[in-house]
């Protein structure tokens, strides 16, 4: 893809700027500051996609007359999501937790054009299936550093890999951003 028009990329994610730079794209990252707290009864798609879209309004607040794209990414298992872990013992429960497991993957984007009053956001789910895993495993894996700022203590695109048996979806969506969603919205609805 040939750079194109910039925009603001509301995220504070390495992996999302990283993916987006990838294909050549042009933009300036502003991350947002929104509480992400999840609402009573609300499900994990519908809080992704809450929280992406939450995003992109309070960076148009900075930017009104820049297109605004932004992320939210959560792991899922029965029901249970997995942010970013608070420490080490809770990164360690997270992996011992998805161990010789399936679970779900959901990335939500929003993206915010400057003559729209809503944004367009999507989410997309892929499944991961986790090897069993022993505590020295674990524990290795931990040693990396890796799980402390990802969904699930994990990276796919990292040493995190040796931990997964199987991904059915896309795997940039794990990483972080489904590229090939990203980058339709932003051809049809940008013109880029």
């Amino acid at each position: 893809m040939k750079p194109i028009k910039p925009f603001i990329l509301a995220s504070a994610s390495p992996r999302r700027r990283e993916l987006l730079f990838s294909c050549g794209l042009i933009f300036e990252v502003c991350p947002a500051e929104i509480n992400e707290d999840m609402l009573v009864g609300e499900n994990p798609e519908e809080y992704v996609r809450r929280v992406a879209e939450s995003k992109a309004l309070a960076v148009k607040e900075k930017f009104p007359k820049s297109p605004i794209l932004a992320a939210d990414t959560v792991v899922v298992l029965d029901n249970t999501l997995f942010g970013k872990p608070r420490d080490q013992k809770e990164a360690f429960l997270m992996l011992r937790t998805l161990a010789g497991a399936g679970h779900l993957v959901i990335t939500a984007f929003s993206l915010l054009c400057p003559m729209e009053q809503e944004p367009l956001t999507e989410s997309v789910i892929s499944e991961v299936i986790f090897r069993e895993l022993g505590d020295l495993e674990i524990e290795t894996y931990l040693k990396t550093g890796e799980s402390m700022d990802k969904a699930g203590a994990y990276a796919v695109q990292g040493q995190g890999i040796f931990l997964i048996k199987e991904v059915a979806g896309s795997l940039t969506n794990v990483v972080g951003l489904p590229l090939k969603e990203v980058l339709a919205a932003l051809e049809k609805h940008l013109g880029f």
